[in-house]
């Protein structure tokens, strides 16, 4: 996911607006406080007198002195501090109320860590994505409180599991629903398959799990099995910026969720079997949850990435049938 510099600069854009708010908070803090309880104004000031005397001290005194007065200061200062928290909480206010205000408090909104990009600027760059790709209408669309059962029938049996479309829909929603409260809570990721034939909600309920997921603060990336193979190519092409953080194939390895929708839709090679099960089993040693959607069934699967694909899929994937009647016919149909 290389940015340009125009979606780099929104970034640092944010992240200034981020301080610059974070920072008015922290002055009208200081204005009630001030306002309120002048007993806290009177430590400040005296804490303000006595660094100020020990500068001027030591401009004067011999190098011999100036450890033993700074030493003195910090003693003092510390004393003072201890006394402005205790008058603070004395009136109901936490004790770090006037302490500096951070957003995220890792990299204190500046977007790194040390050297390397901060966990939310990598969640601002998907986010950027996602709001320059549309994708972000989508969700807003299509979650969890839109989704709907009416297209799933208590009358059209699955002749394999014996369950009518609706039950088996049900019972996937929930384990969605689920899947989106227990993430992250176990120590191994949890990976699901989507499966079944076209048009039965496959994509809407990927979206519900990405949408709520971004919405909890996760790292999220949602791409389609074009849009996959696609940036993996394109890295590749690219090998030498193979290191670069900033690169897509760096994402897919290590957002907390992947999801790849239409698994298949795309024209299959050798190429794109050896990157998916380059990626499928770095993420599995990385222990990072990804979410795969179908119209594969299992068997078909084996046929078109090898069986070692088919192999792990099986052996971590949970599966999620899905079966019925196509939604987007019946929505012509009634348009009709």
């Amino acid at each position: 996911m290389g940015l340009t510099n125009y979606q780099y600069n929104s970034i640092i854009r944010q992240y200034d607006d981020i301080r610059i708010a974070n920072a008015r908070k922290e002055e009208d803090r200081k204005a009630e406080i001030r306002r309120k309880l002048p007993e806290y104004g009177e430590l400040e000031s005296k804490a303000i007198e006595l660094s100020m005397k020990c500068a001027s001290h030591t401009l004067i005194s011999d190098v011999s002195e100036v450890a033993e007065n700074i030493a003195a200061l910090d003693r003092e200062l510390g004393i003072l501090a201890k006394k402005k928290k205790e008058v603070l909480v004395a009136a109901g206010y936490p004790a770090d109320y006037l302490e500096p205000i951070y957003s995220c408090p890792d990299c204190k909104d500046t977007g790194y860590a040390g050297n390397k990009r901060c966990h939310c600027f990598k969640q601002a760059m998907v986010d950027l994505i996602y709001r320059q790709s549309n994708l972000k209408g989508i969700l807003e669309r299509e979650n969890f409180d839109t989704f709907s059962m009416s297209y799933y029938s208590h009358e059209t049996i699955d002749p394999i599991t014996g369950e009518s479309s609706y039950d088996i829909m049900k019972c996937n929603y929930e384990k969605c629903r689920n899947y989106v409260e227990e993430f992250g809570k176990g120590k191994e990721a949890e990976n699901l398959i989507l499966y079944g034939k076209p048009g039965l909600g496959k994509t809407f309920l990927s979206n519900c799990m990405a949408g709520a997921l971004l919405a909890k603060g996760q790292t999220v990336l949602y791409l389609t099995s074009h849009q996959f193979f696609e940036a993996l190519s394109r890295d590749f092409r690219n090998h030498d910026e193979a290191e670069d953080p900033t690169t897509t194939s760096d994402y897919i390895l290590s957002c907390d969720l992947l999801i790849i929708d239409d698994l298949g839709a795309e024209l299959s090679t050798s190429f794109t079997v050896s990157k998916f099960n380059y990626c499928i089993n770095e993420r599995l040693l990385r222990n990072r949850a990804t979410i795969l959607s179908t119209n594969l069934m299992p068997e078909n699967i084996e046929g078109v990435y090898g069986d070692r694909n088919f192999s792990r899929i099986i052996g971590n994937f949970t599966p999620l049938y899905f079966f019925g009647d196509d939604i987007r016919i019946q929505k012509q149909l009634s348009v009709g």
